[in-house]
């Protein structure tokens, strides 16, 4: 008997999808996309419709565009895997408060934040209703939700959000973990938007120490520094402290550019978005010496 699998059998899209994601890590988001389609083809000629790996097909291949910033082209695969999770099941469950999400989370990164939030109110309300007091999803649906809402400077509604995700992620999670460093962040942000600053320092300093065993290229390690340096800006303009930050956040920025395996349009966004980095390093450098 041969343990070749046929042409066209599942088992393969499978092996090729895991070629994908491997791409991916490498950042050769290109050539991942490529196979993420061959793997959804293969897929959807041999399974049937609103099958589980078909979804997770989607699912992959809305994460490889989202990564290369073609937003409105996930978002259909997003709809798409709403659509089948409702589908496939009537009565709603943790499938399809994650399809909400994912869609939420899109439509976030779009700028659409008031049609994002009603999908992440409808999530949490899943998550609650189907989930033990407690889960660690729920404090994930719960910063998703805050997330939006500080998007929308709506910080005083966003702030027992943050509060109660971060309650339930230190019951539950070990110290350390990079989930509590997320909600830490977001908090750290919310309240110094609320002018909070004795507060939000320490919550800043925290999220800093929890990311620097990261590598240096990773954008979690690189936004603790970029945050912390901009705090500092803003609450001591004269201290050095500041270049530090900036620096170490530069540092982190050129790293990941470097680990683009193309000048792609992906690779491009990344230099845009750390735009700020580039430039508020040679400002502070500027002040400094001039005394400021």
């Amino acid at each position: 008997m041969s343990i070749l699998s046929p042409d066209g059998h599942p088992d393969i899209a499978t092996s090729i999808a895991h070629i994908a994601m491997h791409r991916s890590a490498q950042m050769q988001l290109a050539e991942a996309e490529a196979l993420h389609r061959k793997a959804l083809a293969l897929r959807e000629a041999a399974l049937p419709v609103g099958h589980p790996s078909i979804i997770q097909s989607y699912h992959n291949l809305g994460r490889n565009l989202t990564a290369q910033e073609r937003h409105a082209e996930a978002e259909i695969l997003y709809r798409k895997i709403l659509l089948l999770r409702k589908a496939a099941h009537p009565v709603e469950h943790l499938g399809v408060a994650q399809a909400y999400d994912s869609l939420a989370l899109n439509l976030n990164a779009q700028r659409r934040f008031g049609e994002a939030e009603p999908l992440l109110r409808h999530a949490l309300l899943l998550h609650e209703a189907e989930l033990p007091v407690g889960h660690p999803y729920i404090a994930m649906s719960l910063h998703n939700l805050a997330f939006n809402l500080n998007d929308q400077r709506r910080y005083a509604e966003a702030e027992p959000l943050l509060r109660r995700a971060l309650a339930l992620q230190e019951a539950v999670l070990p110290a350390g973990h990079q989930s509590i460093a997320l909600v830490l962040h977001s908090l750290a942000f919310n309240l110094n938007a609320q002018s909070q600053y004795e507060e939000a320092e320490p919550l800043y300093r925290r999220v800093l120490a929890m990311r620097s065993t990261l590598n240096i290229e990773d954008p979690r390690r690189i936004d603790a520094s970029w945050g912390m340096a901009v705090f500092i800006q803003q609450r001591y303009p004269e201290s050095s402290a500041t270049w530090f930050f900036y620096r170490e956040a530069e540092r982190g920025a050129l790293a990941r550019v470097r680990s683009f395996a193309a000048f792609d349009r992906a690779a491009q966004h990344e230099i845009r978005k750390y735009r700020p980095v580039f430039t508020g390093i040679i400002r502070v450098a500027w002040e400094l010496s001039a005394g400021r």
